[in-house]
């Protein structure tokens, strides 16, 4: 007679664990915070056109999370260096250099959503050439996913980040205006061991 066909063994799930790190204060002061800036930037506007476009700027800047979120578990410099600054990149390097000789390269981590929900700073100041520097600190919401395909573990995190971005602006109106890096960021937590997550191998 036929045989019974074997039958595959279901995949195990993955489990799941879902953490939040927020900031109240943070959240509890970014509408006042965002409108105060908003009008100071306008009246910067006024100086130096298009200095700051919030819808421009918000989209942006939500795109540059998710690639530099995605860089920091690759071995992928090239974005990195266009997109931070270059104090920002060289410290970033080194820490990243740290976890990714550990084993890293079996986890990965993702960013389910971000949003960039307003700012918290804006202000301007010139570095050592003379040149004007338009910086604005933003508030991240983001919700990530950590996961460790060996151990079946995973982890949402729904948190807040603040990150600062900088511009160096034309002289003159008939120059453009410089491109948006990454000044500012707190990188301490990327990774699930300076965040307490249960990764180890």
């Amino acid at each position: 007679g036929r045989g019974t066909p074997e039958q595959e063994e279901p995949t195990p799930k993955y489990k799941q664990k879902t953490i939040k790190m927020m900031s109240p204060f943070d959240s509890l002061t970014l509408p006042y915070r965002h409108t105060w800036h908003r009008v100071a930037l306008w009246g910067f506007n006024q100086v130096f056109p298009d200095a700051f476009v919030w819808r421009e700027f918000k989209e942006g800047a939500e795109e540059a999370f998710q690639v530099v979120h995605s860089c920091l578990y690759s071995e992928e410099n090239s974005q990195l260096r266009q997109l931070l600054a270059e104090p920002l990149y060289d410290e970033l390097k080194e820490y990243r250099k740290e976890h990714l000789a550990s084993p890293h390269r079996e986890r990965t981590a993702t960013v389910d959503s971000v949003e960039c929900q307003g700012v918290m700073r804006g202000f301007p100041n010139s570095d050592k050439f003379g040149d004007v520097l338009l910086h604005v600190q933003v508030l991240f919401r983001t919700q990530e996913t950590f996961s460790c395909p060996h151990q079946r573990m995973e982890t949402v995190i729904h948190r807040t980040h603040k990150w600062t971005f900088a511009r160096r602006l034309a002289e003159s109106a008939d120059q453009p205006q410089g491109d948006w890096v990454v000044s500012d960021m707190s990188f301490k937590g990327w990774y699930e061991e300076d965040m307490g997550l249960p990764f180890s191998l």
